[in-house]
């Protein structure tokens, strides 16, 4: 028979060559499969590694893979770098220039650029004192308290273990309760006094006190001799000792806690009378029965000129009225 011809694989004759063809053609069959197999398979040149099973996975394919796939997916919900580039990025920040080592920042509502040092170096905006005041607002960790309402917790933080370092403006009376523990206890704050708190959890607090001579407020003595002065700061401890030079003299205490907060002080009084009898400022002297009177001398009271009296002040007016009470 005639020598077989074929352009693609499916063209071939499985039943050639036949046991009667010349052997002068098998050289001719040999160059017709090789062309055969270069024009059936025109873009393989190198190994093809896919096994059978892999080839059949494309059983049933119409069209490009790519294109099917595309198809397959749900457009609106497809994030890609054009979206995000022109789309998200560009519409809810602001412009990149001039902004390069700054992070971004958002208030909840509108982003923005700021300096990484600024989260932590900026003294954020002053707030005045109140019962719970926001000291976690503005960007920095240090800010100004002004004011002289009575502190007794703050705002929610916005996390617990976040920290504020907060500088007295003014002074002002911090109480110690359930959602804020002051080591120490309560205390009244001197322009100047700075409070370190830290949130243990969002909603209670821990404050630790530094005088703004260093002094640590833990660390001061409890009781305090305050020697011939007769000015006596109630913030130095609740017993204190006064030996005023003889002569008149004059008993005057000061930062007592504001209004509504009871405070006293145990003062420990020698040679009270040497030379005159002590003026107390705003002391109402309580009698032996009980009553109230205006001056010692009412209230039986006598000062020795030689030895130690001992005085128990009290007040729940921030010292507008001292109550007094003398033993010895």
């Amino acid at each position: 028979m005639g020598l077989e011809t074929a352009t693609f694989i499916n063209d071939l004759n499985a039943a050639n060559p036949t046991a009667s063809d010349p052997k002068s053609q098998g050289d001719d069959q040999i160059r017709m499969l090789k062309s055969v197999l270069k024009a059936s398979w025109t873009q393989i040149s190198g190994a093809v590694n896919a096994t059978h099973t892999q080839l059949n996975f494309m059983v049933g394919v119409t069209s490009s893979v790519q294109a099917q796939i595309d198809l397959k997916q749900n457009t609106a919900d497809a994030v890609t770098y054009a979206y995000v580039d022109n789309l998200a990025i560009s519409s809810t920040l602001p412009g990149q220039a001039g902004n390069a080592g700054k992070v971004i920042s958002t208030d909840g509502t509108t982003a923005g650029w700021a300096d990484p040092a600024s989260f932590n170096d900026a003294l954020a905006p002053d707030v005045a004192t109140s019962a719970t005041p926001d000291i976690w607002s503005g960007v920095g960790s240090t800010k100004l308290l002004t004011g002289s309402v009575a502190v007794t917790g703050f705002t929610a933080a916005p996390r617990a273990g976040a920290k504020r370092k907060l500088i007295a403006a003014t002074g002002f009376y911090m109480i110690q309760g359930a959602t804020l523990t002051i080591k120490g206890g309560s205390i009244t704050l001197a322009a100047g006094d700075e409070v370190d708190v830290l949130a243990l959890t969002t909603t209670t607090f821990r404050a630790t006190v530094t005088r703004a001579n260093g002094t640590a407020v833990a660390a001061q003595v409890i009781h305090y001799d305050n020697g011939t002065s007769g000015t006596l700061d109630y913030r130095n401890g609740q017993s204190q000792r006064w030996a005023p030079a003889s002569g008149a003299k004059t008993l005057t205490v000061t930062n007592w806690p504001p209004a509504g907060v009871y405070a006293s002080l145990r003062v420990k009084g020698i040679n009270l009378a040497a030379g005159g009898i002590p003026t107390i400022t705003g002391a109402t002297y309580i009698n032996y029965d009980g009553s109230y009177k205006t001056t010692a001398a009412l209230a039986n009271v006598t000062f020795q000129t030689t030895g130690t009296d001992f005085l128990l002040l009290f007040t729940d007016d921030g010292g507008a009225t001292v109550f007094v009470k003398v033993m010895r």
